[in-house]
């Protein structure tokens, strides 16, 4: 048995790919190979190698949704199980419980923790389709829109639908596979076909694919919530002889020696793992009495019945009762003889419920329910009551076969019946169209007199029109370019008087114009640009500093802006950009700014002084930053 542990590793962003942790752990030699895949890789390792289970502490640690986990299951093979091994507890406290040690900050450990636990029959298997399979069976291609052979077409593409549909149902009738069908008569036979089968994807043996004219379109039934079913093994009786040798002997509930073993090297944990893979413990038995603490925590950790001799066997007794079976050592010996007296204990009760067990009923789960308690009477009704609707769709599907049979023959009469009524229209149609045809050779004839005299005339007239079409294309093109012209030149003439006008007086030798902008943003600068241009050496003012960053910042540069005042804050992107540009930038109130209608003004002296004291402190903290400064 080959299990995959899977868990995410750490310090990865959103930005990039997630990489997996991988335990690949073979339960039949306890090999473990660990490695580090993408999701991409696991996928394939899954489908390569097709473990029969995937095991993790988080199933959204492999699709953060239910779409991503129908993904997910859709790409690897339908019998491989995945499982999640927590039920809302950490992975390291459900570890502890089973001996097994799990280092919470390394993903491998917890890699191959999970796939331990699930080794061991813990966790829950995860669902997100239904034991129900889809079959769709349609046309490969379109019929198109028609011809001569139209419908010759049509029925041979329908036709090649119903025998690949009967091929599919011949195939589940003799599966013996439940199922309904629905069925989209066509010309000549289908032109849709739906199957849906009472069966897991895994059992229906129906390939997808095109064939010719045909698709087949198979899927599992999706379910409308992710299912979380517990999973659950074959019950064993386990006998236990603890020491510093221990000795582990396992029996099914016939009485069938399992494994026998004993060894020094053995930890908790391995005993756990080993016993586990060998089905569910029932009973843990021991010799003595009382049991001794090893074998109390393993009956705890599997949550068994405990079983204790009354008396302890002497050595002869001992070897009288193992008589048949090979052990090693005393050790292996002792832990049989704690097997067989707790099997010897109900083996009157198990034979009479093999005999009392209806058929269909799980024998092993009522003799699990015996074991606890329950009367024999009272665990069979009870596991007929479970088993009870499968008997009832076991009974229902007897008469399956027959009501296909009435179902193609009804369907095949039907169809006969069609085609009669399609063979009278068509001779019907045929003559009728017999008697239009005489009447269309004679119009015809006419035409092509009428024809022959209108052409000449209209050749000429063609002619003539299509100049007279270019001429007046032309025109109108030429007309559309001199109004183009016309607007452009007085949009010219507005903008030059915009500009004179709005230019205001101001004291050029001590005062520097500044240009302002509504706020500090593309559009706005735009807006400044196109009304008064923007020029090498402006100064500009903006009366709103947020909206704009680092792109803002470098635009101002490209435009050979001297300076930049800000009425407020601009964001942290653009002050870097501007040091990394060598853009000098103010706040209004560190240089006094004077405002007359759409312009303001600064003090030529007060702007340089401004500029310089920003330049030597640009210097500063460049170097600390540890820039070199070009001067």
């Amino acid at each position: 048995m080959q299990i995959f542990g899977v868990d995410v590793q750490r310090h990865q962003t959103r930005r990039t790919t997630p990489l997996y942790a991988l335990a690949i752990l073979n339960t039949e030699t306890d090999e473990v190979r660990k490695h580090s895949v993408s999701k991409f890789k696991l996928v394939r390792l899954i489908n390569k190698l097709r473990p029969d289970v995937v095991a993790t502490d988080n199933i959204h640690e492999l699709g953060e949704s239910k779409k991503a986990l129908l993904t997910l299951l859709r790409a690897i093979p339908p019998e491989t199980k995945l499982v999640q091994v927590t039920d809302g507890g950490s992975l390291k406290s459900i570890a502890r419980k089973y001996g097994i040690r799990v280092n919470a900050l390394d993903p491998m450990s917890e890699a191959e923790a999970c796939a331990t636990l699930a080794a061991l029959g813990v966790g829950y298997e995860i669902s997100v389709f239904e034991d129900r399979t889809l079959i769709k069976v349609s046309r490969a291609r379109s019929l198109g829109k028609g011809g001569w052979s139209q419908k010759r077409y049509s029925r041979r593409v329908h036709g090649a639908v119903l025998q690949r549909a009967r091929e599919i149902e011949e195939t589940l009738l003799r599966l013996k596979l439940r199922f309904e069908r629905e069925a989209k008569v066509g010309i000549g036979g289908y032109a849709r076909c739906v199957f849906v089968v009472e069966a897991p994807r895994a059992a229906v043996p129906v390939k997808p694919g095109k064939y010719g004219d045909v698709q087949v379109r198979v899927s599992c039934v999706e379910r409308e919530r992710i299912k979380f079913t517990k999973l659950g093994r074959k019950y064993t009786i386990v006998g236990i002889d603890p020491g510093t040798t221990i000795g582990v002997a396992v029996l099914d509930l016939d009485g069938d020696l399992l494994w026998l073993h004993s060894s020094k090297n053995y930890s908790f944990s391995d005993i756990i793992l080993k016993i586990s893979s060998f089905g569910k413990p029932l009973i843990v038995a021991s010799d003595v009495t009382p049991a001794p603490e090893t074998v109390k925590r393993i009956k705890s950790t599997f949550s068994a019945l405990l079983y204790e001799v009354d008396e302890p066997l002497s050595v002869e007794e001992k070897i009288m009762l193992t008589k048949g079976f090979n052990y090693a050592n005393d050790h292996e010996r002792d832990a049989l003889v704690a097997c067989l007296q707790a099997f010897k204990k109900f083996k009157n009760k198990f034979a009479k419920i093999e005999r009392k067990a209806p058929t269909g009923v799980d024998v092993e789960e009522v003799k699990a329910l015996v074991v606890r308690g329950t009367s024999i009477r009272s665990a069979i009704e009870k596991m007929c009551s479970k088993s009870g609707e499968t008997e009832t769709a076991t009974t229902s599907s007897k008469p399956q076969a027959a009501e296909v049979e009435d179902e193609r023959m009804q369907l095949l009469r039907a169809e006969l019946r069609g085609k009669e009524e399609q063979i009278r229209r068509l001779r019907a149609f045929i003559s009728e169209l017999k008697g239009k045809l005489k009447e269309q050779d004679e119009k015809i004839h006419r035409l092509e007199e009428r024809l022959r005299l209108a052409k000449f005339e209209f050749d000429e007239r063609v002619r003539k029109d299509e100049r007279i079409r270019m001429l007046e294309s032309e025109v109108v093109a030429l007309r559309a370019e001199l109004e183009r012209e016309r607007r452009e030149k007085e949009e010219l003439r507005e903008l030059l008087r915009r500009r004179q006008d709005a230019k205001p007086e101001f004291d050029e030798k001590n005062e520097k114009l500044v240009k302002v902008a509504k706020s500090f943003s593309k559009h706005a600068i735009a807006e400044v640009e196109a009304r008064y241009g923007l020029e090498n050496g402006d100064v500009i003012l903006f009366e709103d500093s947020s909206g704009g960053g680092a792109n803002t910042a470098e635009l101002l540069a490209k435009r050979g802006v001297r300076a930049v005042i800000f009425k407020g804050e601009p964001s942290h992107f653009a002050t870097d950009k501007f040091l990394e540009l060598n853009v000098p930038f103010f706040s209004a109130d560190e240089i006094k700014v004077r405002c007359s209608g759409d312009f303001a003004f600064v003090s030529r002296y007060e702007l340089n002084e401004k500029i310089r004291e920003w330049m030597e402190e640009r210097k500063r903290i460049l170097r600390r930053k540890g820039t070199v400064v070009f001067v």
